[in-house]
């Protein structure tokens, strides 16, 4: 049973739902999964302070060794910062933080902005004497 779904549209009609509503239906069950998620996590013991000092942290500090041979045998080696490892926590922190637009558009048309212009006049300079 191999399928290859491409929406969640798809993968609820695969799933049994209702082609009617199946985009619906889908939003849904997409939903109650993700709001399960946090009570999983604290069942487990992992609060996001703990995760963000554990894991994140020290990703941010991440270093690689580069290793030099000659005839099979390691001559050298150096260790540099893993800027790449880095680049991956720190955007983690980001999209956590909330940092980023949200990528769904219906959501991006709920954020506004208030443009407030008053046009008024200015006071006239005053001289000294």
């Amino acid at each position: 049973m191999d399928r290859k779904v491409k929406s969640r549209t798809q993968a609820a009609i695969l799933a049994g739902y209702s082609p009617k509503n199946a985009r619906q239906s889908a939003n849904q069950a997409f939903n109650q999964i993700l709001s399960k998620g946090p009570e999983a996590m604290r069942e487990a013991g992992l609060s996001l302070p703990l995760m963000i000092d554990k894991y994140l942290r020290p990703l941010l500090e991440a270093t690689e060794t580069k290793l030099a041979q000659y005839e099979g045998e390691f001559t050298d080696y150096v260790e540099l910062d893993d800027n790449t490892t880095r680049r991956f926590a720190a955007d983690m922190g980001f999209r956590l933080l909330g940092a980023y637009p949200a990528e769904d558009p219906v959501m991006n048309s709920k954020i506004t902005v208030d443009v407030i212009i008053a046009d008024m006049p200015r006071p006239l300079p005053t001289t000294k004497q």
